[in-house]
């Protein structure tokens, strides 16, 4: 999945790839939580196969695909196609629906609509799902069939029962329509804001004043004030006082039956917290419940983390955290990015924006052992690596934003990754010329 942007705040230009952990650096005000922002909204809800059905349906019943069909069944009782040989169709569809979406931009920020008009976006999908089974079901007088053959080619077989051909444009884009939703799959994108420690502290007070405005719109009052937050960190909010409640009482469908895992990250966050009474309580010894407001910032921070979780994280999930390393010490910072490799080789997908050389070069390490040389399980073991501790190359993106003087703004660079991994530029000359000042000041001292 690859998006093009286009003049999106103070990114000129720039092409993002999403990868199964995608990390982007760079210096501050280069644009990178506003990439996750608009990430965020553009895959929020997953309206392409929900409140956009209307408009899906119309495009593809004045396509040409649908023509073809109807021209093969009006004919014969059969027919088949190459869903590869129609992939700039399935590309045309997602670029319409997604260029509608970017005239939402303005809502995803909470800005005046005329802040993003000269932005544009495009949207790129070159993979169809991965399937190991064929998929069948019937609509009408007609029975479908997908199947995968071994050339890894998707075919379509329309079977028609009758001679009937009423309402067959219709038919055929219900028909188009299921298999979008089949075979092309956008990751459920959850957010963990900069702000994430913050809400747990003053969730309370917002949800009281919005609910105070619910009242006054209800008696009619005009003196409503309102509060506006970007939509990454409202639907923050709302995780924490509306969807965390429920789901406490749920397991999440990632760890389920991975004990061993769930084993790990507990050990790796080394926290345990309860939610009791709507609030969030630390365990501070035993039968002691610390609560939150009392807590370390560090230690609210990863609450967020650890709900999601226990109780919410699923296959095909986006898991997008601005600054993963807010108020924590470099050892779990590396604790941290450990954390986040076996996720990714657990099923979750994994975006953040970072500013910890800590947190890159332990994600670095992950990518070395993805080689193989002498000695290799012996020295993992040493070092207290597991297998789920290897993140192979291309599992990983990794962009440096940066300000780009001939653009007039800032872009993006994907970094190349080789048996030592990547080079990590935004970080190297800032550690370089701190050690080469220190190395200066002790020879000065020591003279």
């Amino acid at each position: 999945m690859t998006f093009h942007f286009e003049n999106l705040g103070v990114i000129r230009k720039a092409t993002f790839e999403l990868g199964d952990l995608t990390a982007i650096c760079g210096k501050n005000n280069t644009g990178k939580t506003f990439l996750l922002y608009a990430l965020y909204g553009l895959l929020d809800n997953n309206e392409l196969f929900s409140n956009a059905r209307k408009e899906i349906l119309s495009f593809i019943q004045e396509s040409q695909l649908v023509q073809i069909l109807k021209n093969e069944l009006q004919k014969h009782s059969q027919t088949r196609l190459n869903l590869q040989e129609h992939q700039s169709f399935f590309q045309q569809l997602f670029q319409n629906y997604f260029q509608k979406k970017a005239q939402q931009l303005h809502f995803y920020f909470s800005t005046r609509q005329n802040f993003f008009q000269t932005t544009k976006i495009f949207f790129e999908t070159t993979s169809l799902k991965e399937r190991s089974h064929p998929y069948q079901f019937s609509h009408e007088n007609f029975a479908y069939e997908i199947r995968k053959d071994l050339h890894n080619n998707f075919w379509v077989v329309i079977k028609k029962d009758s001679a009937s051909t009423e309402n067959l444009e219709n038919t055929l884009a219900s028909l188009l329509y299921q298999f979008l939703r089949y075979l092309f799959q956008f990751p459920v994108p959850y957010f963990l804001s900069a702000q994430r420690e913050s809400i747990y502290l003053f969730s309370g007070a917002i949800s009281s004043f919005a609910r105070a405005n619910l009242l006054k719109f209800t008696a009619g009052e005009n003196n409503i004030q309102t509060i506006a937050y970007p939509l990454p960190i409202e639907a923050n909010i709302q995780y924490v006082s509306e969807i965390l409640p429920r789901a406490i009482h749920q397991d999440s469908l990632l760890l389920a039956g991975q004990k061993k895992l769930t084993k790990e990250i507990e050990e790796l966050l080394g926290i345990r917290y309860k939610w009791v009474n709507n609030q969030l309580f630390v365990e501070a010894g035993e039968n002691e419940l610390l609560p939150a407001h009392l807590a370390s910032t560090s230690v609210r921070g990863l609450a967020d983390l650890h709900f999601y979780l226990k109780h919410i994280a699923d296959y095909g999930h986006l898991l997008i955290i601005d600054e993963p390393e807010l108020s924590l010490h470099p050892e779990n910072q590396i604790k941290l990015a450990r954390l986040f490799v076996k996720l990714v080789n657990a099923g979750l997908k994994i975006c953040i924006a970072t500013h910890s050389d800590y947190i890159i070069k332990e994600l670095n390490n992950c990518l070395m052992l993805s080689n193989d040389f002498p000695n290799k399980e012996k020295i993992m073991k040493k070092l207290g690596y597991m297998k789920n501790d290897i993140l192979q190359p291309h599992q990983f993106k990794y962009y440096t934003a940066y300000r780009d003087e001939s653009l007039g703004g800032c872009t993006l660079k994907l970094s190349a990754i080789d048996k030592l991994g990547i080079t990590a530029e935004s970080f190297n000359y800032v550690i370089e010329e701190i050690a080469y000042n220190s190395d200066k000041i002790i020879n000065a001292v020591e003279d």
